[in-house]
């Protein structure tokens, strides 16, 4: 009687039999996670191809969400916008007047090492776009031109 209490293959297949019922349902969570997954890329294709009709329509359309700049219908980079959002122009600001030690020195920031920060929440086409901002606006200055052209800034 005690050795069924501590057989190991008699735990194991008690706890096999415990396991069954959550694997299933974890599975049949998997299929509908995979199905919702193909459904959103259908719609978001959808949109995409619609908004892209639109577009052509209408060059005043602006998508409501102020996606601009990402992926397109056919997996392509489409244009980034002309000029950024406020809420990204102010979230950038803060970035940088928060590690503002760092930008004021001789190594100065490019969107591309600004895009390869941890801390940095936009692409490399849209940073530049909010950095050219920045620039018109006077918050940072183009300390110089770096190899291949990139624009070197720094803050003010």
């Amino acid at each position: 009687m005690v050795d069924d209490l501590v057989d190991s293959s008699a735990i194991a297949s008690d706890l096999h039999k415990l396991a069954e019922p959550i694997k299933e349902r974890l599975d049949k969570v998997e299929r509908e996670i995979e199905t919702a997954e193909a459904l959103l890329q259908g719609l978001k294709l959808g949109r995409a191809q619609l908004r892209h009709a639109l577009k052509a329509v209408d060059p005043t359309y602006e998508p409501p969400d102020g996606r601009v700049g990402r992926k397109g219908a056919a997996g392509k980079r489409t244009t980034p916008p002309t000029r950024p959002s406020e809420k990204a122009v102010a979230e950038v600001t803060e970035i940088l007047e928060k590690h503002r030690d760092e930008f004021t020195n001789g190594d100065g920031m490019t969107s591309g090492r600004l895009f390869r920060r941890d801390d940095w929440p936009y692409s490399e086409s849209y940073t530049k776009v909010i950095l050219d901002t920045l620039h018109e606006r006077g918050v940072i200055r183009l300390d110089r031109i770096g190899r291949g052209g990139a624009h070197i800034f720094v803050l003010v």
